[in-house]
């Protein structure tokens, strides 16, 4: 990946002390480093942009927002500015180009999108703007050199049949169900001289997740292990999505998880977007784990804060629905109660026998 991102650069470098093509000497355009990026690896984005002697480029050209490290421009996430420079251009209307060279990264399949980049050119009098031609780059998958096109198998060989082998295999079966069964024999007989333990219960998803994260924030956060707490941090929300929602959580890509969050969310509640939060947190810590990225230790606490606060909200959106179902189970058990309360008298008056009244009155006569 280095030296991928070092041939990148030296190419970079190679532009910003020649003279540029007329071609390409009129308007602002921009271009990778490496004509083989695979998913994850880090490469250079150069940017040219040609310009009046008098103009200068107004800057930032790329901000991040408030305590992020990283931006996203497209397909594209951007690290740092490398390096700027200023070329001449060989001849056009316009004598200069700035040059400069910007660390990035892409998690993209098959291609990656670049979309336009505007810029602002301010002279003492005037301020021009222009932007770049969007493109598309190809982006390598992780699978090995030659597994691509796998050869199909050689037909198999014909041979006389043997009969050893099925002599074996009988014997061999014979063997396994004799030392099955004596195993069986020693078990029950283990079982009746001793008693079994009985299980040790789990905590409560809620309490196991709220133990897991004091204990993070107990051992404290160490740059050395930045992969390891992010791990762990995921982990934490994925087990617990697993555990208290019943969505496959932790056999699922970030892509997947918040789809199927999105998806219990809109079917159970109304509650403000939860995996606008969790798509937070799965980004920088996919940065961290895959892109071997440090985020600052302030963003790394700000990730754990907010993965505290997401298990948070959907503890309480789960009681909730929880409370409601019991509220709704009592009052159909309340409403049975009544119903059966004022029907027994009106089957007692239909089964009372003919001619007590009578009786009665044949007594009170008399």
């Amino acid at each position: 990946m280095m030296l991928k991102l070092f041939a990148g650069l030296c190419l970079s470098f190679v532009i910003m002390s020649s003279v540029v093509p007329d071609t390409l000497a009129q308007s602002p355009y921009a271009y990778v480093s490496s004509d083989s990026i695979t998913v994850g690896d880090r490469f250079g984005l150069i940017l040219v942009v040609p310009r009046p002697a008098e103009a200068q480029i107004a800057r930032p050209i790329f901000s991040a927002p408030n305590g992020a490290s990283t931006i996203r421009f497209g397909d594209l996430i951007i690290f740092k500015r490398l390096s700027a420079g200023q070329v001449a251009l060989a001849s056009g209307d316009l004598p200069l180009a700035d040059t400069l060279v910007y660390e990035a990264a892409t998690f993209a399949l098959d291609s990656a999108f670049v979309p336009p980049l505007r810029l602002r050119l301010v002279t003492n009098t005037d301020t021009v703007s222009v932007a770049t031609t969007s493109f598309v780059f190809p982006v390598v998958s992780l699978t090995e050199e030659g597994m691509e096109d796998i050869v199909d198998i050689t037909p198999i060989a014909s041979f006389p049949p043997a009969l050893w082998p099925w002599f074996l295999l009988i014997g061999i079966a014979l063997a396994a169900y004799l030392i099955f069964r004596y195993r069986d024999r020693l078990r029950i007989e283990d079982d009746e001289e001793e008693e079994e333990e009985p299980e040790i219960p789990r905590d409560p998803p809620f309490v196991e997740a709220m133990q897991r994260f004091e204990a993070m924030e107990a051992s404290g956060f160490s740059n050395e292990m930045v992969k390891e707490y992010f791990v762990e941090l995921t982990d934490i929300v994925r087990v617990y999505l697993s555990r208290r929602i019943q969505i496959p959580a932790l056999e699922s890509t970030s892509t997947e998880l918040l789809y199927h969050l999105k998806k219990w969310r809109e079917e159970t509640t109304d509650e403000a977007p939860l995996e606008t939060k969790l798509a937070a947190i799965l980004e920088t810590a996919d940065l961290a784990k895959f892109a071997d990225s440090h985020p600052a230790e302030e963003l790394s606490r700000k990730a754990l804060s907010q993965s505290r606060e997401l298990v948070e909200q959907i503890e309480e959106v789960v009681d909730e629905l929880e409370q409601q179902a019991l509220r709704r189970e009592e009052e159909l058990e309340n409403a049975d109660q009544t119903d059966e309360a004022v029907t027994e008298p009106e089957l007692n008056d239909a089964e009372l026998p003919a001619g007590t009244e009578t009786d009665k009155v044949s007594e009170n006569v008399s």
